[in-house]
């Protein structure tokens, strides 16, 4: 693993944990602490708790630049651009856990109907096997011509052709 990976991993955790403290913990303690907004804002924001806090946000805000730029690089045709700018720090530990952590296949190239691909067997000829199939073919049409009883079988064979027609339909 990447020294890079391994940060963007720890800051997963931290961005997690950061979205449950500003969603839900501190709604709570603003709630049920009576002086915790003045704790909070005392000093001028220059308390410890306001400082801990504002240096969380440095690697919130690294993790959601990662999972823009792993978005871009390898993950381009994905529909998770928009919740990504528009939910950021939200949705990036969302995004990071499906496709670094759940590893699901990332979309780098446009969806193309896949071809499915079966195995024909070449079914061209060589120069030689077309020129022997044409003089074969030759040969055979001029014994017909040539011989009565060959056309009076062929008559017989096939009763609903006339010979004369199809001799000549043959030569063209």
């Amino acid at each position: 693993m990447k020294l890079i990976e391994r940060i963007a991993y720890v800051s997963f955790w931290i961005n997690i944990f950061f979205v449950i403290f500003v969603y839900i913990g501190m709604p709570i303690l603003f709630i049920n602490v009576p002086n915790f907004f003045e704790t909070w804002t005392a000093n001028k924001g220059r308390n410890p708790l306001n400082m801990t806090f504002s240096i969380l946000t440095l690697p919130v805000l690294f993790h959601w630049g990662y999972c823009i730029w792993f978005l871009f690089k390898y993950d381009r045709y994905s529909k998770s651009i928009f919740p990504l700018f528009f939910l950021n720090v939200i949705y990036a530990p969302i995004y990071y856990y499906r496709v670094k952590i759940k590893k699901r296949p990332l979309r780098d190239k446009i969806n193309k109907p896949q071809e499915i691909e079966t195995e024909t067997e070449d079914k061209s000829i060589s120069e030689e096997e077309f020129i022997k199939l044409n003089r074969d073919n030759i040969i055979g049409v001029l014994k017909l011509w040539s011989s009565k009883e060959e056309q009076l079988e062929y008559q017989k064979s096939v009763p609903i052709s006339q010979v004369s027609s199809e001799l000549f339909g043959q030569w063209d």
